[in-house]
């Protein structure tokens, strides 16, 4: 953060719809993609993805976003302790990077998630449609050292004061990308309690779960949506041993939802009443207690 940067005041979301709705992120914790370029249509608009590509094995391969994906950009902006535009208007986000991992639910090693980011960094999303929404971009532009305004590295104390730690943990600025500031701007923000969405086992479910808490429970069909409907709306087409394993994957995880708010009987899927306001409403409770806990955290690390 410098001094180019103008205070960015509004609350940012956990999440927004159209990632969802446009399946921006694979239904899995394990992303595969046969194609470096792909077109995805749904019924909610058009999109192209040209997926960052790297060197393996004397090959190039396709490093498509999935749940883990979304995982980390949710817990990045409703773990953020703070953010500001700058002198582009973009907006950048002040990262600590083992809030945002913890807040995610990640097991894996810091250069881990950090490959995540890469993979969100390198990932080109054009929108076609809706027309609102059509951009081409990214939806994290960089991730950086976080500087104050005379240059010198944000750090933080680092908790874990055992052999092999570090005393202090550096902070990381992550600028929002055009595709993601489009979203930010234009589309519906969703305030889910990230921690019950990292809970879910299944890439599978977290995919449902993120797509129905997008939804209108006001405007659902009678007894909710057909499970292969929900299905086909977050994966696309699939083969009958692929839908039998994603029904599979939804009924196990079934307790889980419906924690969320989201019912699944048989071959049908639903919100309860007011099941979106209350997750929005427990999400920005679980936020607001964030940002106490973050200003606290700034205050202590600047006094």
């Amino acid at each position: 953060m410098d001094a180019s940067m103008t205070e960015h005041n509004k609350e940012l979301p956990v999440a927004l719809v159209h990632e969802a709705r446009l399946r921006l992120f694979q239904p899995t914790r394990r992303p595969s993609s046969n194609e470096i370029k792909e077109s995805i249509k749904t019924s909610a608009g058009l999109v192209t993805i040209e997926h960052r590509a790297v060197m393996r094995g004397g090959r190039v391969i396709a490093r498509p976003l999935g749940q883990a994906h979304a995982d980390l950009l949710d817990a990045m902006r409703s773990s953020a302790l703070a953010s500001a535009h700058d002198g582009a208007g973009r907006l950048v986000m002040l990262i600590d990077p083992a809030r945002a991992r913890r807040a995610g639910g990640f097991k894996c090693s810091l250069s881990a998630v950090r490959e995540l980011a890469n993979d969100l960094i390198g990932a080109t999303i054009e929108i076609h449609e809706p027309m609102k929404l059509k951009i081409r971009g990214h939806l994290i532009d960089t991730l950086r050292e976080a500087v104050d305004t005379s240059g010198k590295v944000i750090e933080l104390d680092n908790p874990l004061q055992r052999a092999g730690f570090s005393k202090t943990r550096n902070l990381w600025a992550v600028t929002v990308g055009d595709v993601g500031m489009m979203l930010l701007r234009r589309d519906l923000r969703v305030n889910y309690e990230l921690r019950q969405i990292v809970a879910l086992q299944s890439g599978m479910a977290q995919a449902v779960a993120r797509w129905l808490l997008g939804q209108s429970r006001d405007r659902q069909p009678n007894g909710g949506w057909r499970l292969d409907t929900v299905i086909q709306a977050i994966a696309g087409d699939l083969r009958d041993a692929a839908l039998r394993n994603a029904r599979r994957d939804i009924r196990r995880a079934s307790d889980d939802l419906s924690k969320l708010g989201i019912i699944v009987e048989d071959d049908r899927v639903s919100l309860e009443a007011n099941a979106k306001r209350v997750a929005n409403a427990r999400g920005r409770v679980a936020n607001a207690r964030g940002r106490v806990a973050n200003a606290r955290e700034i205050g202590e690390a600047c006094s």
